[in-house]
Order: structure tokens, then C-alpha cells, then sequence
């Protein structure tokens, strides 16, 4: 069996109720319902067809979005974005703490943009360079 996790993702369900699938609308509590969705799918023995890969779009953020590197998480970039934060000089031990909810919202609502425009790619991201 396959599924792709585009349509659950961008699908009316998730996308227009956020708050009823993932609780707090954070870029992060999305990050751990895809998770959770793509581990549950794995276990039953389902296959991810999703095209371009999905395991590609942190990196796509990283480069999209003007970061050196993507091991932060995309629901980190996105979220250090949406708050103006300098992709050179983000400082990650106690980032976020101080978002707002708006600002949380935000950043949630434009990963799922931002997911829909990677879906909308041709192919893999080309690994970020380690120093520039």
C-alpha cells in the first residue's frame, strides 16, 4: 500500500482546522502530526509515493529562506522567519520562547504555503553546502 503525506498535509481537514488536529497551531506541533502520521505508516507497512520527497523540504526551507544550514528544522526556520530573525546571527538555545500566538499562527499557516509551493517543485533540493 502507498499513500502520499502531501494529501493529508494540504488536504481541507488539516489545513483548515489546524488547531483540531495538532492542538496549538505551532509550525512545531505540525512538524510532530507529520511525524506521527509518516511513523504510523511505517509501521502498518505503508510506502510515502510522495513526489518530490518529503524528507527533501527541510533543506528546501534552509535554502529558500536564506539559512546556512537546515538541522535547526524547518518548523524552527519558519518560525525564525515569520519572527525577523537574521538567518546569520539566530541564537537557538532560547528561541521562540517569547512568540506570540499570532506570530505562532502565522508561521504555521506559511509552512503550509510554503509545503504546498516545495510540492509544486520538480525534484530534490540539492544539499546545502556546508560553508559558504
Amino acid at each position: 500500500m502507498q499513500y502520499d503525506i502531501y494529501e493529508v498535509i494540504l488536504g481541507p481537514r488539516l489545513r483548515n482546522r489546524p488547531g483540531m488536529f495538532i492542538g496549538d497551531v505551532t509550525p512545531n506541533n505540525l512538524d510532530v502530526f507529520i511525524l506521527g502520521y509518516q511513523i504510523a505508516m511505517m509501521d502498518l507497512g505503508y510506502i510515502d509515493e510522495s513526489a518530490p520527497p518529503y524528507s527533501d523540504f527541510s533543506n528546501w526551507v534552509a535554502n529558500k529562506l536564506g539559512f546556512f544550514e537546515p538541522t535547526a528544522g524547518w518548523a524552527r526556520i519558519i518560525l525564525a522567519k515569520t519572527l525577523g530573525e537574521d538567518p546569520k546571527a539566530v541564537d537557538w538555545r532560547n528561541f521562540g520562547c517569547n512568540a506570540t500566538r499570532a506570530q505562532l499562527t502565522e508561521a504555521t499557516m506559511r509552512a503550509f504555503e510554503l509545503i504546498e509551493e516545495f510540492r509544486a517543485t520538480a525534484g530534490p533540493t540539492p544539499r546545502l553546502e556546508r560553508f559558504r
